[in-house]
């Protein structure tokens, strides 16, 4: 299973377990989307997922730089048709419904970001990705060869100013932008519950993990990363 990860493409900084590298075995498929499994908390055994594509393209609020109350948190967690959580597949049964996102102001560049201190956080099912997790990422390559660089735009979720918001390029570098100004790409994150199990696939693109609920004749999804 996650096993197929080399250890050389795992990394733990004391609080968390990052994959890293240029393309681990770290595809799962769930809720009808490709994600890539990002982290497991050392804790909590919960597993952080990001969307592999950009689900959509919006702007990330009307002028604030807060994730908390902006558009981007409102859609992410809007339980209709036309949120995102509300697409998911049970997602009660599958992600951490009260999770902490970091969204904790940084201007530091890429390679220097060190964990956010959660000076600023906020509680919901669905978030994105902050600088310093997506830094983590490719401690054993560059960030243009990471895995989590898709070769498209798309929103971070840390500010870099009262007015700037960091989005990370095509190249797989970190800029900024206003926040109302750009219609970027949105690659949603989740947490997913240590209960849940992998039911198939190999971590590869064309077989990616398949989860389901935790028996207990199974072993739950964090134990395959050990």
């Amino acid at each position: 299973m996650l096993a197929n990860i080399p250890k050389d493409n795992l990394y733990d900084d004391g609080v968390d377990t990052f994959i890293t590298g240029e393309d681990p075995n770290n595809y799962i498929w769930y809720s009808g989307k490709l994600w890539r499994a990002v982290s497991i908390n050392n804790e909590a055994k919960t597993v952080k997922l990001v969307t592999q594509w950009n689900i959509s393209a919006i702007n990330y609020s009307s002028g604030s730089t807060a994730f908390e109350g902006s558009h981007m948190e409102m859609w992410l967690n809007d339980k209709t048709a036309d949120g995102f959580l509300g697409n998911l597949r049970d997602p009660d049964k599958f992600i951490v419904t009260d999770a902490v996102w970091d969204a904790t102001m940084d201007d530091r560049e890429l390679g220097s970001i060190t964990r956010p201190n959660g000076t600023t956080t906020v509680t919901a099912p669905v978030g994105l990705l902050n600088m310093y997790e997506y830094q983590e990422s490719f401690r054993e390559t560059t960030y243009s060869s990471g895995y989590l660089n898709n070769k498209l735009n798309w929103w971070n979720l840390t500010p870099y100013s009262l007015y700037h918001v960091r989005f990370i390029s095509s190249d797989g570098g970190a800029l900024s932008s206003t926040p109302s100004s750009a219609s970027l790409g949105v690659r949603p994150s989740i947490n997913i519950k240590s209960s849940v199990k992998i039911v198939g696939g190999d971590g590869t693109i064309d077989n990616p993990y398949r989860l389901n609920f935790l028996a207990k004749e199974d072993l739950p999804l964090f134990l395959f990363f050990i």
